[in-house]
């Protein structure tokens, strides 16, 4: 079985010398076929030149297949080449194929015995254009080596003039436009012309992009929200990813930072991306919006049941967050002014309320005394109240709400008279005897 194998591979390699001896004799042989070389392009032909063939004296078959599917020539149903160089027009090719032109022809007259000779891979036309980018005024394609390009303004039907750079500029936004790519005319070989052209899909520019908007404008905030002021055709992000033109951000953590910007709305399918606003930071509140209510405020007489002629006091109590931190959004309650009226309704006075002279601005307590020069009768005391809300740095009153109280001006009776003037004069007596008593004991110390 040993002595087989060594005689197979003895076989084999004789075989291997013999195949080499004939190249080699193919190659010593002056009348072989030896390259083959383009001399010549236009837009619809390309020519090889054949070297070693001589049309006068030699039969060969010429053939033009894809680089893929080399290997694969049928050279029976080939026809003769006539010509030297050989033409092959571009009519019937294709736009994206590499091709290879195979020749072979009989060697010394002997029909067993073939030169062959193949150029290098080649393409017709160049492949489409590849775009790289269509912004609002540029459209660059790919670049690719030996080739040249054009564009054509759909709008006008009008073919700019070849380039080497494969970048457009100043065209019109929004406009449609194709680009067109050949292969360049040789700088060496005045015979190789430029190749026919390719043309890319219709491309429309972009659209302008919006105009840069301003700084978002905060609204309120609270614990886990913070709500910014609206602008029709602008939108805002929280995270730099997400946009929305809705001005609220909702389920955010409290006690923390944010940034919010702001863009102009975009087709991103076409139109470019604009300039974002400068941003607005806002930290969330560490505390929920206090909302006052005039259920939390209070107002109330020194006695519910005034004498005539007595003096009273009336107070009232705002409502406001006692935190020291103060949110946008925050209410509170101004005890501003008082009325008083009497029970058909009329009213008898009124005047505002007052600390240090100057009109309250406090929603704690404040005071007002009052001479009970009022009729007898039953009254109604309401006091008035300015809400206001923070925003932006300052208060603002958004509203007014009232609470009133009840109460009544009586006269004394005569026996409530004669007691009282009994006590004044119980008071004297005592006050005197007091005075009698103290002067005796220092008249004796």
């Amino acid at each position: 079985m040993t002595v087989m194998k060594k005689s197979l591979a003895a076989f084999m390699a004789f075989l291997f010398v013999l195949s080499c001896m004939s190249v080699c004799a193919f190659a010593d042989d002056t009348t072989a076929l030896k390259s083959i070389t383009m001399v010549s392009r236009s837009d619809s032909a390309i020519a090889f030149a054949i070297d070693g063939f001589d049309t006068a004296a030699d039969t060969v078959k010429v053939v033009c297949i894809k680089e893929s599917e080399k290997g694969a020539v049928n050279w029976a149903n080939q026809e003769a080449a006539t010509t030297n160089p050989v033409v092959f027009t571009t009519s019937s090719v294709s736009t994206s194929s590499e091709y290879i032109i195979y020749a072979r022809k009989t060697m010394s007259g002997d029909p067993t015995k073939y030169s062959y000779a193949s150029s290098a891979a080649f393409k017709f036309y160049p492949d489409a254009p590849v775009i790289l980018e269509a912004t609002d005024s540029q459209i660059k394609v790919k670049a690719v080596d030996g080739c040249e390009y054009a564009i054509k303004d759909m709008n006008t039907n009008t073919l700019s003039a070849y380039q080497n750079s494969p970048t457009f500029t100043a065209l019109t936004p929004g406009g449609k436009y194709q680009v067109y790519v050949r292969f360049a005319a040789s700088a060496t070989n005045t015979n190789i012309g430029a190749s026919a052209a390719v043309a890319s899909e219709i491309i429309t520019t972009r659209l302008a992009s919006p105009d840069k908007p301003a700084k978002p404008v905060l609204v309120s905030y609270t614990m886990d929200t913070i709500v910014v002021k609206e602008v029709e055709g602008v939108e805002f992000t929280i995270d730099g990813k997400n946009w929305q033109t809705d001005g609220t951000f909702e389920d955010l953590k409290k006690n923390t930072a944010y940034t919010i910007i702001a863009r102009g709305v975009f087709n991103p399918e076409t139109q470019l991306e604009g300039e974002h606003s400068a941003s607005l930071i806002v930290k969330t509140a560490s505390r929920n919006v206090y909302e006052a209510e005039i259920d939390d405020c209070e107002i109330a007489l020194s006695s519910s049941e005034i004498k005539f002629e007595d003096t009273f006091t009336i107070t009232a109590t705002g409502d406001a967050s006692t935190s020291t931190e103060i949110l946008n959004g925050d209410t509170r309650y101004i005890p501003v002014s008082y009325e008083i009226f009497s029970a058909n309704g009329t009213s008898v006075y009124e005047d505002d309320f007052y600390v240090n002279n100057k009109k309250n601005t406090s929603h704690t307590h404040v005071t007002e005394t009052l001479d009970a020069r009022l009729s007898v009768g039953e009254y109604e005391l309401k006091v008035y109240f300015s809400v206001e809300q923070y925003y932006d740095g300052e208060w603002q009153e958004i509203n007014t709400d009232e609470a009133e109280v009840d109460f009544e001006i009586y006269k004394p009776s005569t026996t409530d008279q004669i007691l009282t003037y009994l006590n004044v004069i119980l008071k004297l007596i005592i006050k005197g005897f007091s005075t009698i008593f103290n002067l005796v004991m220092g008249f004796f110390s």
